[in-house]
């Protein structure tokens, strides 16, 4: 116990105020980050409270070391009147402990003392007391660092207004790859990081600064005609400078070219005569008049 009234007397608060605001002021956004920092190479100390910002009932975390002992330990929280309420410390291990948020805090920063039964104090740090109430964000900074259309509850529980003027804030339009904090355009998109990977960009693009890796191959030809595919046994490659449209059958067409030779009916070729193209060839049906049908001279 002695350790951790060493720890905590040395300790001290640290508050840091992350603020952004929107050029016009129309959104803001407040972020309160607080730490334990303890001078000095102790090693039974408070290094965290969650969350350092409480309403009513709620239940603050603290962690540390050495919460052990006999006695039992309170946070004595000051409130908005002026006086101090004492709540239970449960002890969760030797590395943590809570305690809830009491009525009566009011809003803005508060003392919270730690104490034993019987009244020895050691140590203190602040919390921020909010109200279920409260629509308004809670800020320690200084109000001339927070634009004048921002209201606001200081780290004393008041009201406050802030008086940066924030009306010059300009965003440029993105005019370059990978851009952060522009704003997009149809030239410059937003996208997506997670899709935004080298295994989805082809070797030699470079999209949202991110370099392809992806060596694409052309896929199977399945069509006649079809240009920048891999030939297979079903489509085979085609010499141009052969594939004539005098060379092709009417009616049929190989690789985009389209035939005009017409082949004459059987009836007006020879009979025992195949013509045509191999495979699908015609056999004429002609035959001549016998000799004793024919005049053996002209009339």
């Amino acid at each position: 116990m002695a350790r951790l009234r060493s720890s905590l007397q040395m300790m001290h608060m640290v508050i840091l105020l992350a603020a952004t605001a929107t050029a016009c002021g129309s959104a803001f956004t407040s972020k309160i980050v607080a730490g334990l920092a303890t001078p000095g190479a102790h090693s039974q100390n408070v290094t965290n409270i969650r969350p350092i910002q409480a309403k009513p009932s709620q239940v603050v975390t603290l962690t540390g070391s050495d919460f052990g002992g006999a006695k039992k330990l309170y946070a004595r929280v000051a409130l908005s009147d002026g006086s101090t309420k004492d709540v239970r410390l449960r002890v969760i291990d030797k590395t943590s402990a809570s305690f809830e948020m009491p009525e009566g805090a009011g809003l803005g920063l508060r003392k919270v003392q730690i104490v034993q039964a019987g009244g020895a104090q050691f140590g203190s740090f602040q919390i921020v007391a909010d109200q279920d109430s409260n629509s308004l964000p809670i800020i320690t900074g200084d109000k001339s660092i927070i634009c004048s259309t921002v209201t606001f509850i200081d780290g004393n529980g008041d009201t406050q207004v802030g008086t940066k003027d924030c009306s010059a804030v300009t965003v440029n339009d993105c005019a370059a790859d990978g851009e952060v904090g522009c704003k997009t355009t149809t030239s410059f998109k937003a996208t997506d990081m997670l899709l935004a990977i080298a295994g989805n960009i082809k070797t030699g693009v470079t999209l949202a600064a991110v370099a392809g890796s992806v060596t694409p191959s052309a896929p199977d030809c399945l069509s006649n005609g079809a240009i920048g595919c891999v030939t297979t046994s079903s489509y085979k490659s085609a010499d141009m400078t052969n594939l004539l449209a005098g060379n092709i059958v009417s009616g049929v067409t190989i690789a985009g070219t389209a035939g005009n030779v017409t082949l004459p009916p059987v009836g007006k070729v020879y009979t025992g005569i195949t013509y045509g193209v191999a495979g699908t060839a015609s056999t004429g049906t002609l035959t001549y008049p016998a000799a004793g049908n024919v005049l053996s001279t002209a009339p």
